[in-house]
């Protein structure tokens, strides 16, 4: 699970990224299930957990696998699409 929401989460944050540029459309249902991946892989106190290994460390992008730096990762990338406005649900 770790992986895939690395993976998702890099993913909605450069479609964040993206969407800013107004070159490209973004489709806000795609999103939305992502950002709804992310809140449910989020553990009662607040974290998100890391269950799991990485084999390619490179594929991680030097990111640290701590519970505190997945949780900062997870909510950053929330926050972005939030921020260009790419969310129906989360508010």
């Amino acid at each position: 699970m770790c992986v895939l929401f690395r993976l998702t989460a890099f993913v909605i944050k450069s479609f964040a990224q993206a969407s800013k540029l107004n070159m490209t459309t973004i489709d806000v249902n795609v999103v939305d299930r992502a950002a709804n991946f992310i809140l449910n892989s989020q553990a009662p106190n607040g974290d998100f957990m890391d269950l799991g290994n990485i084999i390619h460390k490179a594929m991680a992008g030097g990111s640290s696998s701590s519970v505190n730096s997945l949780t900062a990762y997870g909510l950053i990338a929330l926050q972005e699409v939030k921020n260009a406005e790419l969310l129906q649900v989360y508010t």
